[in-house]
Order: structure tokens, then sequence, then C-alpha cells
């Protein structure tokens, strides 16, 4: 797995694997890289969805990867990405995941030792894409949301990996009142708007 991962994420493949609905896995979703510009950005959510592009859903992406486009964070009034799919402020923009599974929240109820058994991946999708990025933004919403049951255990788990693969990095997000990284949104919501962006959130991996 290391070194299908390795070879994946030193090739520029843009999801992996490249087949994400049929293998109900993703490790992770980026743009193509754009090399006039040196900052990556690397978003932590919740699980990932069978989406092949970090683009709108007409353009192959997700709601969550348009959510996140079309948010504030980006504040542009033209679309983030070239027509090429890659930023236009950034190298590059990627999506990990807390666990690799696909699957809506229902999907993931009793299935509490598959999760588990995902953790040394997620580590090692964590230790691949973390090592190139400068800023790192959390998005895996509460982690007391009862439709997540599991998000508290898995966090528990992997918040020390996320921490020490951070120390030189600007680990950043939007927060709630309770201290939890926002997710960009649900049902055309824009959970981020009107939110001032924390630039030391490593508060929430406490």
């Amino acid at each position: 797995m290391n070194k299908l991962l390795h070879a994946a994420w030193t090739s520029d493949k843009l999801v992996f694997p490249s087949n994400p609905a049929e293998v109900k896995q993703r490790w992770f979703l980026r743009t193509p890289i754009n090399p006039a510009q040196d900052r990556d950005l690397v978003f932590i959510g919740i699980n990932p969805s069978t989406a092949t592009r970090f683009a709108n859903q007409s353009s192959g992406g997700d709601k969550t990867t348009e959510m996140i486009l079309n948010s504030s964070f980006f504040n542009e009034d033209n679309s983030p990405l070239k027509r090429n799919g890659s930023p236009r402020k950034w190298r590059s923009l990627t999506i990990v995941n807390l666990i690799p599974l696909i699957g809506q929240s229902h999907d993931l109820l009793d299935r509490d030792d598959e999760i588990d058994l995902t953790i040394p991946t997620t580590v090692k999708v964590l230790e691949t894409v973390l090592a190139s990025a400068q800023f790192i933004h959390l998005m895996w919403g509460n982690k007391k949301d009862p439709k997540f049951p599991w998000k508290t255990r898995v966090l528990k788990k992997l918040a020390p990996t996320i921490l020490s693969l951070t120390v030189d990095k600007q680990v950043q997000a939007y927060l709630s009142q309770s201290g939890d990284p926002l997710h960009p949104g649900f049902g055309g919501l824009d959970y981020w708007h009107g939110k001032n962006l924390c630039k030391d959130a490593r508060g929430a991996l406490a």
C-alpha cells in the first residue's frame, strides 16, 4: 500500500485510487498543480465521496468540493480555478479525510471494526500528503455529531499524528462556538460565511 500511495502521489495523480466508486475508498483528491505558485493547501474532512475531481459538481466534483470552491474562503469574483483545473492563487489544493471509506453517515453505522482498520491507511496518507503542504485546513465538523459516532474515537487516534506532522505549518479552520472546525456547508448553506479564519486551530486537535 505504501508503494502504491507514494507512486500515485509523486506521479501527480489527481485522485487515488483512480476508481473510488468501485473500490469504495478514496485516499486523496487534488487539483492539478499551478507551477507559478508555491503554496500548497490541504483540507482534512470527514470521509470521502466518489468525486474524481476537485471541482464543481458539473465538472466531476461533489457537494463538498463545490462548497469549498464557492465559499467565502477564496473570496474571488471568478472561479478560484483556472480553465485547466489548477488553482489561481495556490500551487495545489488537496482533500484527505479522517477515514477513506466512501459513504453517507448512515452507511458507516455499525462498521466500527472496519473503520478502525483504516487508521493505519489514514496515517500513511497524512504522512505522504502533509509533507509537502504549508497550509492545513481542518473541516470535519462537530466531533460529537451523533451522525458520526466514530468521529471522536478516530480523532483521538489521529490527532497526535496530525499535530506531529504540522509543527512547521499553518493549521487553520473556521471554528464553531464549541471550537470544532466547521465543514464548508450542507444544503447550499455556507457555514464559513461571516466567520473569521482562525490561523492557529491546533486547539481543535486537543
